[in-house]
């Protein structure tokens, strides 16, 4: 049997030495950033696929602090925009609690547990799409 996503939370919790609301907010957060990222169809699909998802992102969002980078980013060049996103995607797990040297392993463990519903490919392609976090799984 699968595991659904409030395990997942748990687990990171557990993993990464955070209360069970900071994990919260840091897997929302990393849903809300395949929102941001992926065109509304995939990431629709792409969350369906993953057990309570939705649910967690009612309940859990945590989208503040986020929006003001978006008018610099479209200032910059493309490549200063890209490195901005990079960092604001980074910044946005790191500012809910994760240490910045933990993000990678927090990624690659979502990358496994959105794998073992949504299937490796589908996975890796939607995940590619978040700028900064391609080279964690």
């Amino acid at each position: 049997m699968f595991m659904r996503i409030e395990e997942f939370v748990t687990l990171t919790a557990e993993r990464h030495a955070l209360s069970q609301a900071r994990a919260r907010r840091a897997v929302a957060s990393l849903l809300e950033l395949v929102k941001a990222h992926v065109g509304r169809e995939e990431a629709q699909a792409f969350l369906q696929k993953l057990p309570d998802a939705e649910h967690l992102l009612a309940t859990a969002s945590d989208r503040a602090g986020v929006e003001p980078f978006e008018g610099i980013a479209a200032r910059l060049d493309m490549r200063r925009a890209r490195r901005l996103k990079e960092l604001k995607s980074l910044a946005r797990l790191a500012r809910v609690g994760l240490p910045p040297n933990e993000v990678g392993t927090f990624v690659a463990r979502f990358a496994e547990f959105a794998s073992a519903h949504a299937g490796d490919e589908t996975t890796a392609q939607v995940l590619s799409r978040i700028p900064g976090l391609e080279e964690f799984f």
